[in-house]
């Protein structure tokens, strides 16, 4: 019984390293240009709409998410991760390089 919850365990935790890399891999790294609230103060608190400067100096509309924006405290000069949806980009925070995301530093 042991050795089953080991390896369920040690499976767990490569697939979730795994997953990061492939995401990490996938995704475009970004500084947020600004913050566009929607008009209804609590509609921003299930997702705001961000303008993103990619690397290449491009600007892109994306969404992010309202755990997202409250778990990192999202503003301008915030580096994020963008991931392509469909016809949009979603903003994303990386897992193990969260220092890199904090908007504490100068």
């Amino acid at each position: 019984m042991d050795a089953l919850y080991y390896a369920t365990a040690a499976f767990l935790v490569i697939g979730w390293i795994a997953l990061e890399i492939l995401r990490g891999r996938r995704s475009l790294a970004g500084t947020i240009v600004c913050v566009r609230d929607d008009e209804l103060p609590l509609a921003s608190l299930l997702q705001s709409r961000v303008v993103v400067r990619l690397e290449n100096g491009r600007e892109v509309d994306a969404v992010a998410g309202g755990c997202v924006r409250c778990q990192s405290g999202l503003r301008p000069g915030s580096r994020v991760l963008l991931l392509k949806q469909n016809d949009h980009y979603v903003v994303s925070l990386p897992a193990w390089r969260a220092s890199d995301c904090r908007t504490d530093k100068a």
